[in-house]
């Protein structure tokens, strides 16, 4: 299928009309870009595309993942899900503010009924860079202390934030 790769960065790009998955091997520089017009598209069909794009061997190489979206999140992939696919990602870049909570609502362990303790998305997750306007939210922020203490008592490292310059305010 693929060669093999050692350490990744995906890209998703979401827009109202196409989907696009981006695989950067992060030492050698090359690249492999799948591009989906999503017109109709249900979401059961985007997230068959995203998740059979992130599967083993893939998903054990991926290290980081950034993630641009016009649409929420949950409308086209459900977010717990892709990031349990993830076990090796230690930075998770989101550059649209609205795509925030529903990321942070995964990474937190307390929210899983689904899966036996200590099973958490991202077990290695360290960095979130996220876009200014969630972080000038007091109960985001809050809500962001509470996950991190909660991953950092199950052993998981602590999440470094960084505000994200660029990113875009919906």
């Amino acid at each position: 299928m693929f060669p093999p790769m050692e350490e990744t960065k995906l890209d998703i790009d979401m827009t109202f009309s196409m989907l696009s998955l981006t695989l950067f091997d992060i030492h050698k520089g090359t690249s492999l870009c799948i591009e989906l017009r999503t017109g109709g598209a249900s979401k059961e069909v985007l997230e068959k595309s995203v998740m059979n794009f992130v599967m083993e061997p893939i998903s054990s190489s991926i290290r980081q993942m950034t993630v641009f979206s016009q649409r929420a999140w949950p409308s086209w992939c459900e977010p717990r899900e892709l990031l349990y696919l993830l076990p090796r990602v230690s930075v998770v870049e989101l550059y649209d503010s609205h795509l925030s909570v529903p990321v942070l609502c995964a990474l937190d362990p307390k929210m899983d009924d689904t899966q036996p303790p200590p099973a958490v998305p991202c077990p290695e997750l360290a960095v979130l860079r996220l876009p200014s306007a969630t972080l000038e939210d007091p109960s985001v922020v809050r809500y962001l202390a509470s996950i991190s203490a909660r991953r950092v008592s199950l052993g998981l490292p602590l999440l470094t934030v960084h505000r994200l310059r660029y990113g875009r305010e919906h």
